[in-house]
């Protein structure tokens, strides 16, 4: 007669505890997927042996690895490299209320604060009444944040309509003022009218231009 005592810690499976960032990443062992809870952690458990691991997530690089269970707990932490940067774009001068597109998707209107891209060129535009629409190439770097300051053009000039005084000035058929009315207006073409109790209306079509930059 003989006896054999086997260690439960060598036959019972184990747990396996992976912590990840980002939390939304997704973690493969042995090919099967496992999503991790709100603070990026999987909770599992596994027998004892070798296993692959991937971790994956957007714009970050993924991380591949194994581990061996035997015959106690195993934790992993997993911190992905990012394969993404930052744009913000201020609202100082004349970029204030502008609209930013990049990739032809409308990210929103300035300030732009740290909008996540993947790494490479991307394409942005600014528009912004008033001024010629620019565009440009951009290269974002893993991990940095690019302060994008692009200079706009005018596409307005400061015109004066003066027709004598208690004339009242519309331009388009809107009101604008009383005569002599000065204000902005984009390069085009216009109808303005002067007009008068008592008196006939008198009807101008200029086209504006960016220079002079100021216009009677």
């Amino acid at each position: 007669y003989f006896r054999i005592e086997v260690s439960a810690a060598t036959t019972h499976p184990q747990y396996v505890v992976f912590k990840v960032a980002p939390y939304n990443a997704v973690v493969l062992i042995n090919g099967k997927n496992y999503v991790p809870d709100g603070e990026g952690v999987v909770t599992l458990t596994l027998y004892n042996g070798s296993y692959n691991y991937q971790v994956l997530a957007d714009e970050y690089y993924p991380q591949n690895g194994t581990f061996v269970v035997s015959g106690e707990k195993v934790v992993m932490s997993v911190d992905l490299k990012p394969a993404h940067g930052w744009l913000s774009v201020g609202d100082s001068g004349v970029l204030k209320g502008a609209s930013i597109y990049v990739d032809d998707k409308h990210i929103g209107k300035t300030p732009i604060s740290k909008y996540k891209l993947a790494n490479g060129e991307h394409r942005v535009m600014v528009v912004k009444e008033m001024y010629h629409t620019l565009s440009s190439t951009i290269t974002i770097s893993e991990g940095e944040n690019f302060n994008y300051t692009p200079t706009l053009s005018a596409d307005f000039a400061t015109v004066t309509f003066d027709a004598g005084a208690e004339c009242d000035i519309y331009v388009n058929d809107v009101l604008k003022g009383k005569s002599p009315w000065t204000g902005e207006l984009a390069t085009g073409a216009y109808i303005v009218e002067a007009r008068k109790e008592g008196h006939r209306s008198t009807t101008l079509s200029p086209s504006i231009s960016v220079t002079p930059a100021k216009q009677s």
